[in-house]
């Protein structure tokens, strides 16, 4: 019988074994999943019973005696899941942005040190135009720790020796929405009303398609998820329901790329200090033979997939290794999304990008060609600042940049001279450039060289700018001149600062 309920049955029968068995002193939650034996899940469908403390049957009173089957369903007594919240160990920059890697607001706790998350996936904001409506998704515990709010931002640092290096962590967003942390009512078509106990937070990306030159000079990002590959496949398909028994990867930061099966996709678990009880959360199983753990600390806001690599929820926490069946806890994707108002990217829902602007995702068409296509510029600006020459070039165009952006965009001297000497043009080659090391930027462009882009650009911002641009245009002028025709990619460029070492 157990094995023709469909969900709305399965809720239902649910109810209904609630209602008779929490008044039972000691019982605390009732789910639905696989009956388990020993540490080991069957195949066998159960009413899963949480208690307080699982005691003996001649311990048990006669009137407090859980029965064997409800309704012919089989019943599992189970004493319920102690756990908390999980953080993060990620210990590299990705570009572009995927699945599975650090993230942190950079705020300290009380002991000084960084609070830290996973980025599960990416998602569209329902119901706003492309370029503004692209976030991450993760858990509302990783952006509001340490007393995260709206607008705070978001950072991907590396770790050197176990710690956030603050210095290199990249800004890649600002949060967007807190989300949820607790229970969101969310009604699947066609049943009853459950709440569901939801983890969920966004952040939306810094995405910036320049007006000048129609190229994305914010981050770029993947529909994918690090060190995972299910079924061949390594980016989401869509969306589903979690369904007991099948089995589910997660990509995370601190285990990687690991495979479990759901015990329960209407579990409950205690979870923190003081203890608290969430309920209609999925739990998971690690795989028989086992691998150490599903999830473990670092893989917070992981993105949980079956194996048609469609998304069924977020990792928010679970248990250590030193419990005899450490579970992971996951919230179900489909509430958090109706609390967000968000729609996961994948191959069922592909961003748009605006009219004549260009994308900033990539959607990779086979497992393979995610090393292949690995963006390259985050490791270019990190060799650049390792020599001085780097150091002084990068950080005076940092400074600038903003200053030379809108000089280009609102001043006619200069708007006219980047159009003329092929700015546009040469600005997706230089970016390009900085991806791909393979690739190289033309001599000339329409009979315009880089060295005259070079000369009547440096001119126009010498004629336009403020004093301080026009220091730093002198400054670099006559070493940018004799760079210029040396070398045809950004990369060579920067081998050839390594010649003067940084100094600190």
């Amino acid at each position: 019988m157990a094995d023709e309920l469909d969900p709305r049955q399965v809720l239902e029968l649910r109810e209904r074994a609630r209602d008779r068995l929490i008044p039972i002193p000691g019982v605390l939650a009732v789910g639905f999943g696989r009956k388990q034996v020993g540490e080991q899940l069957t195949d066998r469908r159960a009413l899963r019973v949480y208690v307080e403390e699982k005691k003996p049957l001649d311990q048990v009173a006669a009137g407090e005696v859980i029965p064997a089957e409800i309704e012919g369903v089989p019943t599992d007594v189970l004493p319920i899941p102690r756990g908390r919240a999980f953080g993060t160990q990620d210990t590299q920059r990705h570009s572009p942005l995927l699945g599975g890697i650090t993230i942190t607001n950079l705020k300290l706790d009380a002991a000084g040190t960084f609070g830290a998350g996973t980025l599960g996936c990416f998602a569209t904001i329902d119901g706003q135009a492309p370029r503004e409506n692209i976030v991450l998704l993760t858990n509302n515990h990783v952006l509001a720790t340490n007393g995260g709010q709206l607008d705070d931002t978001v950072y991907q640092p590396p770790l050197v020796g176990g710690l956030i290096d603050k210095a290199n962590a990249g800004a890649i967003a600002k949060v967007h929405s807190l989300g949820v942390n607790g229970t969101h009512g969310y009604t699947y078509p066609g049943e009853k009303p459950v709440d569901y106990y939801v983890d969920c937070a966004t952040a939306k990306l810094a995405i910036d398609i320049s007006s000048w030159c129609d190229c994305n000079c914010g981050v770029s990002y993947k529909n994918a998820l690090r060190d995972l590959t299910v079924g061949g496949r390594i980016w989401l398909e869509g969306v589903a329901r979690a369904v007991d028994g099948e089995t589910v990867y997660k990509s995370g930061c601190t285990t990687g790329g690991t495979r479990g099966t759901i015990a329960d996709p209407l579990g409950s678990a205690m979870i923190g200090t003081p203890a608290v009880q969430v309920d209609n959360i999925i739990l998971i199983d690690r795989t028989n033979p086992p691998d150490p753990l599903f999830a473990a600390e670092g893989d917070s806001g992981s993105a949980l997939v079956n194996d048609q690599s469609r998304l069924i929820g977020l990792v928010f926490g679970g248990q250590d290794a030193t419990e005899p069946n450490p579970q992971a806890f996951a919230c179900h994707i489909a509430p958090a999304l109706d609390a967000l108002k968000v729609t996961p990217i994948s191959t069922q829902n592909p961003p748009v990008a605006p009219a004549g602007k260009a994308s900033t995702a990539t959607f990779a068409p086979a497992a393979a060609t995610l090393a292949d296509e690995e963006d390259q510029t985050l490791r270019l600006q990190e060799r650049a600042r390792e020599t001085a020459e780097g150091r002084r070039l990068y950080g005076d165009f940092l400074q600038h940049r903003s200053e030379i952006v809108a000089l280009v965009n609102r001043r006619r001297r200069v708007t006219i001279a980047w159009h003329r000497v092929r700015g546009p043009a040469y600005f997706a080659h230089f970016a390009e450039s900085a991806r791909h090391p393979e690739h190289r930027i033309p001599s000339e462009i329409d009979g315009v060289s880089r060295r005259e882009l070079l000369e009547r650009m440096a001119d126009a911002l010498t004629a336009e700018g403020s004093e301080p641009l026009r220091a730093a245009i002198t400054r670099h002028r006559d070493e940018l001149m004799a760079l210029v025709d040396r070398f045809d990619d950004l990369h060579s460029l920067v081998d050839g600062f390594g010649e003067h070492p940084a100094t600190a």
